[in-house]
């Protein structure tokens, strides 16, 4: 095992490869990731747009060409559901997105565990269902930093055009509370939000914070919420430390250098 105490984390989302692909943004992130060299790569879903095998094969190029360990769980584009469902054989595309994009949905580096969950439903219509059996495959001991990856969203999220969280959103957060989970990443809004989750806003006690991570899309044409940019997150995870201890910094696709660069500096806790 890896004696790691600082682990680099890119979170990409939403890449919708396919007709809804922008130009350029997949080779300035390729390009953002080589110089970040991350340990890990959180891909949490949406990778193509249509489902078709060509489409699913330009992600498989990507993620291939990229050497990081990754995680990968589908988004609803990838899988076909809601009123998008097909009226015959539903599973198709589902069997595609496992034939094209085997990647590992659990990991362990060093003393950082991440845990990536199927939200995707054929009859919630986008909003996204969490299988709580799932969570069972979550690390017992202690002394682990837990994250788990997802699609759909636990928080609303504001100016997106949809208040929906996952249909499950109270048990599923009851069992990351109970699973002491302290990080979680998702997609599927197209906007970056970060939001913490602590005992002064819900209503059961915890041992650590809950901090989510949504990531916006990183080349996707459907910008939302106002804001003009495609990104992705940078996040470095201080497994040493009992509490949550992380630097975020959210990286942006600037048209003038037409390359990512940090919309901030995020904060350091």
């Amino acid at each position: 095992m890896v004696n790691k105490n600082l682990v680099r984390i890119a979170h990409i989302s939403d890449l919708h490869f396919g007709f809804d692909l922008v130009s350029g943004r997949i080779d300035a992130c390729k390009k953002s990731l080589k110089e970040y060299k991350p340990d890990l790569i959180v891909v949490t879903g949406d990778l193509v747009y249509l489902g078709s095998c060509s489409e699913f094969k330009r992600a498989r190029e990507f993620l291939d060409s990229l050497p990081y360990e990754k995680v990968v769980v589908p988004g609803n584009h990838d899988v076909l559901d809601g009123f998008y469902l097909p009226k015959f054989n539903p599973w198709k595309r589902l069997r595609r997105y496992y034939r094209y994009l085997p990647y590992n949905r659990d990991i362990r580096i060093g003393n950082l565990e991440v845990i990536g969950l199927d939200s995707t439903t054929f009859y919630a219509f986008g909003r996204g269902r969490v299988d709580l059996s799932e969570f069972d495959r979550v690390s017992k001991d202690k002394s682990v930093v837990k994250c788990i990856a997802l699609h759909h969203h636990l928080i609303a999220i504001p100016g997106t055009g949809e208040g929906h969280t996952i249909s499950n959103v109270d048990s599923a957060i009851s069992e990351i509370i109970k699973h002491n989970i302290q990080y979680v990443f998702h997609g599927h809004r197209h906007k970056r939000m970060h939001f913490r989750l602590d005992s002064f806003i819900w209503d059961k006690r915890l041992d650590n914070p809950v901090d989510i991570f949504a990531c916006g899309t990183t080349s996707s044409k459907r910008l939302r919420g106002g804001d003009p940019y495609h990104n992705y997150n940078q996040i470095i995870i201080n497994t040493s430390s009992k509490r949550n201890s992380f630097s975020y910094v959210n990286m942006v696709y600037n048209n003038a250098k037409k390359s990512f660069v940090p919309r901030d500096k995020g904060f350091k806790i």
